[in-house]
Protein backbone atom coordinates (compact mmCIF):
# COMPACT_ATOMS: atom_id res chain seq x y z
CA UNK A 1 0.00 0.00 0.00
CA UNK A 2 1.44 3.36 -1.02
CA UNK A 3 1.62 6.09 1.57
CA UNK A 4 -0.22 8.90 -0.20
CA UNK A 5 0.32 11.22 2.80
CA UNK A 6 4.08 10.85 2.42
CA UNK A 7 4.25 11.24 -1.35
CA UNK A 8 1.13 13.19 -2.34
CA UNK A 9 -0.11 10.94 -5.16
CA UNK A 10 -2.71 12.75 -7.27
CA UNK A 11 -5.63 11.36 -9.26
CA UNK A 12 -3.73 12.18 -12.45
CA UNK A 13 -0.97 9.73 -11.56
CA UNK A 14 1.50 12.44 -10.55
CA UNK A 15 3.64 11.86 -7.45
CA UNK A 16 5.11 14.69 -5.41
CA UNK A 17 8.22 13.75 -3.45
CA UNK A 18 9.05 16.91 -1.50
CA UNK A 19 12.26 17.76 0.28
CA UNK A 20 11.93 17.30 4.05
CA UNK A 21 14.77 18.84 6.05
CA UNK A 22 14.33 16.23 8.77
CA UNK A 23 15.18 13.40 6.33
CA UNK A 24 17.12 14.60 3.31
CA UNK A 25 17.68 11.20 1.71
CA UNK A 26 14.08 10.18 1.02
CA UNK A 27 13.50 11.72 -2.37
CA UNK A 28 12.69 10.43 -5.83
CA UNK A 29 15.50 7.85 -5.93
CA UNK A 30 14.34 6.46 -2.59
CA UNK A 31 10.76 6.41 -3.93
CA UNK A 32 11.94 4.36 -6.93
CA UNK A 33 13.93 2.03 -4.66
CA UNK A 34 10.80 1.24 -2.63
CA UNK A 35 8.73 0.88 -5.84
CA UNK A 36 6.44 3.64 -4.70
CA UNK A 37 6.39 2.57 -1.07
CA UNK A 38 5.35 -1.02 -1.75
CA UNK A 39 8.57 -2.68 -0.52
CA UNK A 40 11.68 -2.19 1.58
CA UNK A 41 14.33 -0.03 -0.12
CA UNK A 42 16.59 -1.71 -2.67
CA UNK A 43 19.06 0.27 -4.77
CA UNK A 44 17.05 1.06 -7.94
CA UNK A 45 20.26 1.02 -10.02
CA UNK A 46 20.22 -2.77 -9.58
CA UNK A 47 16.67 -3.33 -10.85
CA UNK A 48 16.23 -5.28 -14.10
CA UNK A 49 16.15 -3.29 -17.37
CA UNK A 50 12.43 -4.03 -17.76
CA UNK A 51 11.53 -2.73 -14.28
CA UNK A 52 9.51 0.52 -14.48
CA UNK A 53 11.31 1.82 -11.37
CA UNK A 54 14.85 1.34 -12.75
CA UNK A 55 17.26 4.25 -12.23
CA UNK A 56 20.23 4.32 -14.64
CA UNK A 57 23.56 5.90 -13.65
CA UNK A 58 26.31 7.11 -15.97
CA UNK A 59 29.61 8.91 -15.49
CA UNK A 60 32.29 10.54 -17.63
CA UNK A 61 34.90 8.14 -16.22
CA UNK A 62 35.71 6.00 -13.22
CA UNK A 63 38.91 5.84 -11.23
CA UNK A 64 37.64 4.35 -7.96
CA UNK A 65 34.46 3.33 -6.16
CA UNK A 66 31.08 2.11 -7.29
CA UNK A 67 28.79 4.36 -9.34
CA UNK A 68 25.75 2.62 -7.84
CA UNK A 69 26.80 3.91 -4.41
CA UNK A 70 25.28 7.28 -5.40
CA UNK A 71 21.79 5.74 -5.18
CA UNK A 72 22.40 3.17 -2.45
CA UNK A 73 22.00 5.46 0.58
CA UNK A 74 25.09 4.02 2.27
CA UNK A 75 26.90 7.37 2.60
CA UNK A 76 27.45 6.89 6.35
CA UNK A 77 29.21 3.57 5.62
CA UNK A 78 31.85 5.33 3.55
CA UNK A 79 30.81 4.29 0.03
CA UNK A 80 31.76 6.69 -2.78
CA UNK A 81 32.43 7.09 -6.48
CA UNK A 82 35.33 8.99 -8.06
CA UNK A 83 35.98 10.09 -11.64
CA UNK A 84 39.33 10.84 -13.28
CA UNK A 85 40.81 14.27 -12.57
CA UNK A 86 39.50 16.03 -15.68
CA UNK A 87 37.62 19.27 -16.32
CA UNK A 88 33.93 18.67 -17.05
CA UNK A 89 33.78 15.36 -15.19
CA UNK A 90 30.16 14.39 -14.61
CA UNK A 91 27.69 11.91 -13.18
CA UNK A 92 24.14 11.47 -14.48
CA UNK A 93 20.90 9.94 -13.18
CA UNK A 94 18.29 8.75 -15.66
CA UNK A 95 14.78 8.40 -14.24
CA UNK A 96 12.00 6.29 -15.79
CA UNK A 97 9.62 9.28 -16.02
CA UNK A 98 10.14 13.08 -16.23
CA UNK A 99 10.66 14.97 -12.97
CA UNK A 100 9.81 18.61 -12.26
CA UNK A 101 12.75 19.09 -9.88
CA UNK A 102 12.59 21.40 -6.85
CA UNK A 103 15.66 20.33 -4.84
CA UNK A 104 18.59 17.94 -4.91
CA UNK A 105 20.95 16.48 -2.31
CA UNK A 106 24.64 15.72 -2.76
CA UNK A 107 26.94 13.78 -0.51
CA UNK A 108 30.74 13.81 -0.56
CA UNK A 109 32.81 10.89 0.80
CA UNK A 110 32.06 10.84 4.54
CA UNK A 111 35.66 9.99 5.50
CA UNK A 112 37.27 12.34 3.02
CA UNK A 113 39.06 15.64 3.50
CA UNK A 114 40.42 16.26 0.00
CA UNK A 115 38.90 16.80 -3.46
CA UNK A 116 35.63 18.21 -2.05
CA UNK A 117 33.46 19.58 -4.90
CA UNK A 118 33.40 23.38 -5.03
CA UNK A 119 32.42 24.24 -8.61
CA UNK A 120 29.63 22.52 -10.50
CA UNK A 121 26.30 22.90 -12.27
CA UNK A 122 23.24 20.71 -12.13
CA UNK A 123 21.58 20.24 -15.50
CA UNK A 124 18.43 18.63 -16.82
CA UNK A 125 17.71 16.98 -20.17
CA UNK A 126 14.82 15.26 -21.89
CA UNK A 127 16.99 13.32 -24.34
CA UNK A 128 20.47 12.99 -22.74
CA UNK A 129 21.86 15.23 -25.51
CA UNK A 130 20.62 18.80 -24.99
CA UNK A 131 21.24 20.05 -21.46
CA UNK A 132 19.70 22.98 -19.57
CA UNK A 133 21.57 24.40 -16.58
CA UNK A 134 19.28 24.55 -13.56
CA UNK A 135 21.70 25.90 -10.95
CA UNK A 136 25.33 27.07 -10.91
CA UNK A 137 27.68 26.59 -7.94
CA UNK A 138 30.92 28.60 -7.82
CA UNK A 139 33.37 28.28 -4.92
CA UNK A 140 30.61 26.57 -2.95
CA UNK A 141 31.89 25.12 0.33
CA UNK A 142 28.56 23.61 1.43
CA UNK A 143 29.98 20.06 1.41
CA UNK A 144 33.08 20.89 3.48
CA UNK A 145 31.76 20.07 6.96
CA UNK A 146 31.00 16.52 8.13
CA UNK A 147 28.88 14.59 7.34
CA UNK A 148 29.50 16.25 3.92
CA UNK A 149 25.83 16.23 2.81
CA UNK A 150 23.84 19.23 1.64
CA UNK A 151 20.49 19.83 -0.07
CA UNK A 152 20.15 22.61 -2.63
CA UNK A 153 17.06 24.25 -4.06
CA UNK A 154 16.48 24.80 -7.76
CA UNK A 155 15.78 28.51 -8.46
CA UNK A 156 12.14 29.24 -9.26
CA UNK A 157 13.10 30.78 -12.62
CA UNK A 158 14.74 27.53 -13.81
CA UNK A 159 12.90 26.04 -16.82
CA UNK A 160 11.59 22.83 -15.21
CA UNK A 161 7.89 22.93 -16.19
CA UNK A 162 8.07 20.05 -18.69
CA UNK A 163 10.26 17.97 -16.44
CA UNK A 164 13.43 16.06 -17.27
CA UNK A 165 14.35 12.38 -17.21
CA UNK A 166 18.10 13.01 -17.08
CA UNK A 167 19.94 14.99 -14.41
CA UNK A 168 23.66 15.64 -14.67
CA UNK A 169 26.09 17.07 -12.15
CA UNK A 170 28.91 18.62 -14.20
CA UNK A 171 32.10 19.79 -12.52
CA UNK A 172 33.13 23.21 -13.83
CA UNK A 173 36.21 24.03 -11.77
CA UNK A 174 38.69 22.77 -9.20
CA UNK A 175 37.89 20.98 -5.95
CA UNK A 176 39.00 22.09 -2.48
CA UNK A 177 42.39 20.50 -3.25
CA UNK A 178 42.80 22.19 -6.63
CA UNK A 179 42.25 18.91 -8.49
CA UNK A 180 39.46 17.93 -10.90
CA UNK A 181 38.49 14.58 -9.34
CA UNK A 182 34.72 14.38 -8.88
CA UNK A 183 34.09 12.45 -5.65
CA UNK A 184 30.50 11.81 -4.54
CA UNK A 185 28.64 9.38 -2.29
CA UNK A 186 25.01 10.46 -2.71
CA UNK A 187 22.81 12.04 -5.40
CA UNK A 188 19.10 12.44 -4.58
CA UNK A 189 16.34 14.44 -6.29
CA UNK A 190 13.00 15.92 -5.20
CA UNK A 191 9.94 17.22 -7.00
CA UNK A 192 6.92 15.97 -8.93
CA UNK A 193 6.90 13.14 -11.47
CA UNK A 194 4.50 10.80 -13.16
CA UNK A 195 4.07 7.53 -11.29
CA UNK A 196 5.98 4.78 -13.19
Amino acid sequence: QENSDEWGISKLGMVTVPYDSSDDIRGVVHYMGTKGGTQKFTNPAFFSPSDPYLVVLRASSRIEGDLASLTGFRHEEGTFFETDSALSSWVCIELPTPLNITNYTLGYYVRGEEHIPRNWVIQGSSDNNSWITLRVHENDNSLDSPPHVCTFSIPKQAPVEEGFRYFRLLQTGPTSSGTMFLVLSLFELYGTLRKP
